[in-house]
């Protein structure tokens, strides 16, 4: 099972650590204006993310760029994402450089991911590690997550599976849901760890209430099956329709076999068959086949 390595990384760290700012944009501009650093850096934050203002990239720059200046760390990151964003990379990981220079762990995993990537430096998976390491050290949970990639790959490091596992469970803890996710899966399959049902249910559902589509299934095959405790086909249902309403193939035949059987829902045939047409419409050759098998009973069964 090899590890994906990147899962929406600039969306992910893009402004996890934007705070909140309560007082009215005309207030935050005289603030900004004056020369408050924090006001400059949350009104680039409204305007790059076009949040109570209108868009506007070279405004969102222009005052980042004033609260960088006299040294602020945050600014300097957001920076960086505003270069990465136009694909100016040499400017960009100058701005994360210095970042991470004040110890920022976004900063430090965005120097991480150049290497590795290799934008504006050479390709160097070890310091890729490293900057991952710097940044997973002062708790970055995406950082934490690319680590344990690394690990768990032999990228840029000796592969060592204890170590990728300690700092995927890290990642989890913090609500890093692809990590969350993937220590369901090792633990589900026992791979490299002891296999555990009720760990695998408990992160299934960690991950599936922040919307995680694999999770919901997975979650709801694991309540039908009663992994944690007894069966509880009613809930089972309930993460089966979730995960076949966001296009899910194999819950879609879920649910439809649901509705045939009457386990966990009331029998509907009509509402059956709708949702095994759909999982042969889009699902693979194997979840086609037993859909269409399930769909066959149902015609049958309807004379």
């Amino acid at each position: 099972m090899r590890r994906k390595q990147f899962i929406c990384m600039f969306s992910v760290l893009a402004f996890m650590l934007v705070p909140v700012y309560s007082s009215e944009i005309a207030e935050l501009q005289h603030a900004a204006q004056q020369g408050d650093s924090v006001a400059q850096v949350n009104l680039g934050y409204l305007y790059y993310t076009g949040k109570k203002i209108e868009r506007n990239r070279d405004k969102a720059i222009y005052w980042f760029l004033k609260a960088a200046a006299k040294g602020d760390a945050v600014a300097q990151y957001r920076l960086g994402i505003c270069y990465h964003d136009i694909k100016d990379y040499h400017k960009a990981l100058y701005w994360f450089a210095k970042a991470a220079e004040q110890r920022l762990p976004a900063g430090q995993c965005y120097i991480g991911i150049y290497y590795f990537e290799g934008n504006a430096v050479n390709k160097d998976k070890k310091q890729a590690v490293y900057w991952f390491r710097k940044a997973a050290e002062q708790g970055e949970m995406y950082a934490q997550y690319l680590l344990s990639c690394a690990y768990y790959n032999g990228t840029g490091v000796k592969a060592n599976k204890k170590a990728a596992f300690y700092w995927l469970l890290k990642s989890a803890k913090q609500g890093f849901v692809e990590a969350q996710s993937t220590v369901a899966a090792q633990y589900f399959l026992g791979t490299d760890v002891e296999k555990n049902l009720n760990a695998a249910a408990y992160w299934y559902r960690k991950a599936a209430e922040q919307g995680d589509v694999d999770a919901m299934f997975a979650l709801g095959v694991s309540l039908y099956a009663g992994w944690e405790n007894e069966p509880n086909e009613e809930e089972g249902m309930y993460w089966y329709r979730k995960a076949a309403e966001r296009g899910h193939p194999e819950a879609m035949k879920n649910v439809g076999y649901c509705y045939y059987s009457g386990r966990g829902v009331r029998k509907d045939y009509r509402l059956a068959k709708y949702w095994l047409q759909k999982a042969i419409a889009e699902g693979d050759e194997s979840t086609k086949k037993s859909a269409q098998k399930l769909l066959d009973e149902i015609n049958i069964n309807s004379y």
